[in-house]
């Protein structure tokens, strides 16, 4: 009995150490959902809608080029960032990273020529130089930049974290807030899975291992 109580504590033990040592490699890792909005909705949390083709890009940051504004007025030119993060260590599952040369149609935040901001779950979508009937239905076709507001000055380059897998964004479920359509969970809630599951595949091999001794 003794040594049976030694062992389980010292299972409990080994747990808790892998707890703590998966938590400390997941600490940065921030995973997100997002909801599946309408485009009206879309529209109404963005305070910049344009369209607009990338010219240069460094990392998840981008200079473009706006062809129409959709939504607010603007300069020709516009710095931009798909970091969700102010932080530039913490990566999530819902920075964007964009083609240089790739229309865009994008669902921004800021105040225009000021660096502007947009995530994964911002609604915005590859998009050819013009936009179809449906999206024009809602955010009409647009105006030209404001020649009269002066383009942003030249952004230095950000450093560029390598960015999650595509498994860990999860599919645009319901649930998620819908001021910014993203919902935001550390991984440090799921890193006890992996340790839990080997502690429990270690407690049932204990246990068969016991039972078939006994028998034999």
């Amino acid at each position: 009995m003794a040594s049976f109580r030694w062992r389980i504590r010292h299972m409990v033990f080994l747990w808790c150490g892998l707890s703590a040592g998966w938590l400390a490699f997941t600490s940065s890792l921030v995973r997100a959902s997002c909801a599946l909005l309408p485009l009206s909705e879309l529209k109404a949390g963005a305070d910049v809608i344009v369209l607009r083709q990338v010219a240069t890009t460094s990392g998840r940051d981008a200079r473009v080029v706006v062809q129409t504004y959709h939504k607010g007025r603007g300069p020709h030119e516009l710095n931009l960032t798909g970091r969700y993060s102010d932080d530039p260590a913490m990566q999530t599952s819902v920075d964007v990273t964009f083609k240089p040369g790739q229309w865009y149609l994008l669902f921004l935040t800021g105040s225009p020529p000021g660096l502007m901001r947009t995530n994964e779950c911002a609604g915005n979508r590859e998009s050819a130089s013009t936009l179809t009937r449906e999206e024009i239905a809602v955010l009409g076709r647009g105006a030209p930049p404001d020649p009269s507001i002066p383009d942003p000055a030249l952004i230095a380059a950000s450093p560029n974290p390598t960015p999650l897998p595509a498994s860990g964004v999860e599919s645009r479920v319901a649930g998620a807030s819908a001021n910014d359509g993203v919902s935001s969970f550390t991984d440090r809630s799921s890193a006890f899975l992996l340790p839990f599951g080997m502690l429990l595949i270690g407690g049932l091999l204990f246990i068969i291992r016991r039972r078939w001794r006994r028998r034999h």
